[in-house]
């Protein structure tokens, strides 16, 4: 454990937290978590995730100016739904781009882990977009990449990390039910 692990660890349970109550504050401070991690995942050789904290932090930027004009023209958060038949072409893309990176990683890098970190990558970029445009499916995709990602950080004995994600899954049971309220009002 190591001061940016903490950083890390502080501004994503609070992003996150943020996010599941729609507070549009949660984005830079999810910036910041993202910066710090990616520094830390790249000290411990998980480059797929070190590389995954540039892409959330471009989809920060996104979801804060999406927020932003969604509260100014809505005056409110509007959760949707995502077609059921879109899910399947999600999980191909999932499936199919984390092969290719693991690939690509395992080829010209010294990664570890790297099929597992990549599938995982893949399904975090699916999530993060469907969060940024306020689909609420993206909770269940946290749920089970976080879950996921806990199994891990805990082989590369990343503890603080394996522990974040654990509250990671509870606050995305939090997202889920906090959004479901709005979608079923």
């Amino acid at each position: 454990m190591n001061a940016i692990e903490i950083i890390g660890f502080i501004t994503a349970v609070l992003g996150i937290y943020l996010t599941a109550k729609k507070n549009i504050i949660a984005w830079p401070i999810l910036i910041v978590s993202s910066l710090a991690y990616a520094y830390f995942f790249f000290e411990i050789k998980l480059y797929a995730d070190s590389s995954l904290q540039f892409f959330f932090v471009a989809t920060s930027i996104f979801a804060w100016i999406n927020w932003k004009k969604n509260l100014a023209t809505e005056h409110s958060f509007v959760v949707k739904r995502i077609a059921p038949k879109n899910i399947t072409g999600l999980l191909l893309l999932i499936t199919f781009s984390g092969i290719i990176i693991a690939k690509i990683l395992t080829k010209f890098s010294d990664a570890t882990y790297a099929e597992y970190d990549s599938i995982l990558f893949s399904a975090s970029i699916v999530a993060s977009i469907l969060s940024a445009k306020m689909f609420l499916e993206n909770w269940y995709f946290w749920i089970v990449i976080n879950l996921s990602y806990i199994v891990l950080y805990i082989y590369k004995e990343a503890h603080l990390t394996a522990v974040l994600y654990t509250i990671l899954v509870a606050l995305a049971v939090l997202g889920l039910r906090e959004w479901k309220k709005q979608l079923n009002a």
